[in-house]
């Protein structure tokens, strides 16, 4: 795609990146297929499928990545002990919804393994992603860099103890 306007919408092998019968121009090309699927995403995103995460809209400001790629922790010890719900001590934050928001996606640093072609809310949720996470400042001299807190420290934490304790406000991101 780098030499798209070089080789006519073509790659070095001859394959045309956007077959489209009756659509001279590359570029003119590219566009419809952007646009189609652009408009077939936001039909989806509208549709009964979606209804639990964004009520139908076709509001852009409603669709928030979060209230598709979402966690559940899940506890050995059954549905009632994951995170969320704790036995009721840390309900799901989107009614109507399993699971907590979170960062991450396909192919980013806090990867988290979904479909790519999911057609459900659910679809989008993960399970499992990087156990731990590391920032540090590059420089001539020699300057600590404190670790940045997983999610398994976090799950095995609020086993031990409440959430409250292991989470306290502004702490999720350092100890």
């Amino acid at each position: 795609m780098l030499n798209f306007a070089t080789r006519d919408g073509r790659g070095v092998s001859g394959v045309d990146f956007v077959p489209l019968r009756g659509v001279a121009s590359a570029d003119d090309r590219r566009d419809v297929v952007l646009l189609a699927s652009l408009s077939d995403a936001l039909e989806m995103l509208a549709s009964d499928a979606f209804k639990p995460a964004f009520g139908g809209s076709t509001d852009l400001q409603d669709y928030r990545w979060g209230k598709l790629h979402r966690i559940v922790f899940a506890s050995v010890l059954g549905a009632p002990f994951s995170i969320p719900p704790a036995g009721g001590t840390f309900p799901a934050p989107l009614p109507g919804l399993a699971g907590i928001p979170t960062d991450g996606g396909f192919e980013t640093v806090d990867a988290a393994h979904v479909s790519v072609r999911g057609s459900t809310p659910d679809d989008f949720m993960f399970s499992h992603g990087p156990s731990r996470r590391f920032v540090a400042e590059v420089a001539p001299t020699f300057a600590p860099a404190p670790p940045i807190v997983c999610r398994e420290e976090l799950v095995a934490c609020s086993a031990a103890h409440s959430i409250s304790s292991c989470c306290p406000a502004g702490s999720l991101t350092r100890p």
